[in-house]
């Protein structure tokens, strides 16, 4: 896929594609380019023009997501690819796959933004007449907002970027969203064919996990010199003792393994999470001041344990932010 963006010719990378069979078959196709290192976007108000998409038989639209380093600390995770729906076609092409996203508990009520990209809803080349109908489901704690209609060519002919403000109640630690073909309020057209391409989701901190600013990596804590900085009641495998269980804290992702071995292992995915894990809870528990306490970071794991490895890495790049910020220890 290429483009031009601000002048730059951009090549994409794809990320997902889906078909329509018949007299008329094409293929949908959805392309990712990272266009941060381009200097096409600064501060202050910014004015892109993409154009001169190349494909046979139409292009849908773009979209681009900015993420701001405005200091707040809030969590932000992306999700892409080509999720095609359209209720006619047989199972699973009548919907989407819902996307979950799983993230740091709090105190306090907070409120996140869901971002996302959709295209063919309605417009020249999907036809059909307007407002096809559609929605989208956000569940939060067991709770369903239902979004009809809200999808129709609102930023360019076949295309759309909805976001939505969501309400995240105290020690929530997930939401799930998904788009449908369907037509809740008996509009009588046709209901949509849609392509999801990005969902984004971005949630603030609680009061309590902002303004502390330290945190010890887990290869501080690994260290024999730095067992005495170990808080009580955890202890490391020496030649006095057979350390804590990995499982007498978490949900058993470790069998027969200590804190200290989880700590020392390399590799990524669920490795990676169970180093940075054992961290945050000796940061929390600890003298460090910490973002997080011990209890939030024993429940933030058993929420995502066990789970995917998108919800693994997300969690792990959160906790190591936090262990990453300095360590006050010696």
């Amino acid at each position: 896929g290429v483009l031009v963006c601000g002048n730059v010719v951009v090549r994409g990378e794809l990320i997902g594609s889906a078909g329509i069979s018949g007299a008329t078959a094409f293929h949908f196709t959805a392309y990712r380019a990272d266009i941060t290192d381009l200097g096409l976007v600064g501060s202050g108000a910014n004015k892109l023009s993409v154009g001169d998409m190349a494909f046979s038989k139409g292009d849908d639209g773009a979209g681009i997501a900015v993420i701001v380093d405005d200091g707040s600390g809030a969590a932000i995770q992306l999700r892409d690819g080509m999720d095609r729906a359209y209720a006619p076609n047989p199972s699973p092409g009548d919907t989407t796959i819902a996307q979950t996203f799983n993230f740091l508990p709090a105190d306090i009520e907070r409120t996140a933004t869901l971002s996302m990209f959709f295209s063919s809803v309605e417009g020249v080349i999907s036809g059909s007449g307007p407002q096809r109908p559609s929605a989208i489901e956000v569940t939060i704690d067991g709770v369903v907002e239902v979004l009809d209609n809200m999808l129709g060519s609102h930023d360019g002919d076949e295309w759309d970027t909805f976001i939505h403000s969501v309400n995240i109640p105290a020690g929530v630690t997930s939401l799930t969203v998904q788009a449908l073909s369907v037509d809740n309020e008996n509009v009588g057209r046709l209901v949509a064919s849609l392509n999801w391409i990005t969902a984004g989701l971005s949630v603030p901190p609680g009061e309590d996990e902002q303004g502390f600013g330290e945190g010890c990596t887990p290869g501080y804590w690994k260290q024999s010199q730095h067992f005495d900085s170990w808080p009580a009641p955890y202890t490391p495998e020496t030649q006095f003792t057979s350390g804590t269980q990995f499982s007498d804290v978490f949900e058993d992702a470790f069998p027969g393994m200590t804190l200290l071995e989880v700590l020392g292992q390399g590799g990524g995915g669920l490795k990676a999470l169970g180093r940075h894990t054992v961290a945050a809870l000796f940061n929390g528990k600890s003298d460090v001041s910490y973002d997080l306490s011990w209890m939030k970071v024993i429940e933030a794991f058993n929420n995502v344990y066990p789970g995917s490895k998108k919800e693994y890495e997300a969690l792990k790049n959160e906790f190591a932010g936090l262990n990453e910020q300095g360590c006050p220890l010696n």
